[in-house]
């Protein structure tokens, strides 16, 4: 069902989509709360 969910050009439409939604200035921000928010939750689990 999900086969092939995650191809390289549907990441870049995603990346593509956040960048107009939240512009250039934005994404470091976002980028390092998701990298924190992943490794809080490795920790968590671990």
């Amino acid at each position: 069902m999900f086969e092939g969910l995650f191809q390289p050009i549907h990441i870049l439409l995603i990346l593509l989509n956040a960048l107009i939604i939240f512009g250039p200035g934005k994404l470091p921000e976002l980028g390092g709360s998701l990298g924190k928010a992943i490794k809080d939750s490795k920790k968590a689990i671990a």
